[in-house]
């Protein structure tokens, strides 16, 4: 299993779409799995638990909340 790799840690987003009704910068906690296919190449998955609400103030209330969850699959190249 020396091939296999884990990830666990805080994230930081950003919003790029100009709204104002979303928050910009938003903060979670991801957790992933990795394979090692070989010297040069590696496959990814992850998934990053939102934590921060992004509603601006103005839309937010006690029964509304936005968060971000998002699932991650990628393939890298080491160089």
């Amino acid at each position: 299993m020396k091939d296999f790799f884990f990830d666990l840690g805080p994230n930081l987003d950003y919003h790029f779409t100009k709204t104002d009704s979303f928050k910009k910068i938003g903060i979670g906690v991801g957790v992933g799995l990795g394979y090692d296919i070989s010297n040069k190449l590696l496959f990814t998955t992850g998934y990053s638990f939102g934590l921060s609400n992004r509603l601006k103030n103005k839309y937010s209330g006690d029964s509304n909340n936005f968060k971000f969850n998002i699932l991650q699959i990628g393939i890298g190249y080491k160089f």
